[in-house]
C-alpha cells in the first residue's frame, strides 16, 4: 500500500497480474495535505488522467518504462488469441 506519493512517482497497478492487465501510473500532482493525487494512467491502448484518493492500495512503486507499455500490447494480443477472439 502506498501511503505517500510525490510528483514524478511511477507506480504499477496489479503488478502481479499478467502484463495485459497491468496499469502504468505516473503521479503529476499531490495535495498539500496528502489526501489525493492527480495521476496519469496508461496502458498500451489508452491514457487518461484522474484524481485519486490516497493511499493507493492496489499499486506498488516501480520505475516502469515506455518499453514495458509497448510490450503490454503483445501480451494483450496473445491473450485475445488464447480466448479465441483473434486468429
Amino acid at each position: 500500500m502506498i501511503t505517500e506519493a510525490k510528483k514524478g512517482d511511477r507506480l504499477v497497478a496489479y503488478s502481479d497480474a499478467r502484463p495485459a492487465h497491468r496499469l502504468f501510473i505516473e503521479v503529476t500532482r499531490v495535495a498539500k495535505d496528502g489526501t489525493w493525487a492527480d495521476i496519469r494512467c496508461c496502458t498500451w491502448a489508452v491514457m487518461w488522467t484522474k484524481r485519486q484518493l490516497l493511499p493507493f492500495s492496489y499499486a506498488e512503486k516501480r520505475d516502469w518504462t515506455w518499453q514495458e507499455v509497448r510490450e503490454q500490447e503483445d501480451d494483450h494480443m496473445l491473450m485475445l488469441r488464447e480466448e479465441g477472439l483473434l486468429k
